[in-house]
């Protein structure tokens, strides 16, 4: 149950990845979906106490205060999806996963500035690199 509650996941995260790589953003009706699917998978297996859900839910708070100040340079959907992860993944997890995005997301960065074919002005989405951490978190942990 648990490998394929996992597998589902990362097939949702890979779509709204491609979603947020061609459109720039995601529809709403998209994340309030995820979240809804977040708890009710939270509520099936019961495997992260509701402390770790919460304080996950708040790293989550944490970045859509800071999409806020910033005036969505982090993106509103990229914090929203952070929220659902934290509900879905507890915050453990969501720490491992989030230093893990923004390690890969820090070396794309190098890379592209490095070749010169990034500015230093240049936004490009999160969402693959969180889709990316949780695949390798999956298969670690497998």
């Amino acid at each position: 149950m648990c490998t394929l509650i996992q597998m589902m996941w990362i097939i949702i995260l890979f779509v709204i990845a491609l979603w947020d790589i061609r459109y720039q953003r995601l529809p709403i009706w998209m994340l309030i979906g995820l979240l809804m699917a977040a708890m009710g998978c939270k509520i099936i297996q019961r495997d992260v106490s509701i402390m770790e859900i919460m304080a996950g839910i708040a790293v989550g708070g944490c970045f859509l205060a800071v999409s806020k100040v910033t005036r969505e340079a982090f993106g509103y959907a990229d914090s929203i999806l952070i929220v659902i992860l934290g509900v879905f993944l507890g915050v453990w997890d969501l720490f491992i996963l989030l230093s893990v995005a923004f390690l890969l997301a820090a070396l794309f960065s190098f890379c592209g500035l490095l070749i010169g074919r990034f500015s230093r002005r240049l936004a490009f989405p999160f969402i693959p690199f969180l889709t990316i951490s949780y695949v390798g978190m999956v298969f670690w942990k497998w």
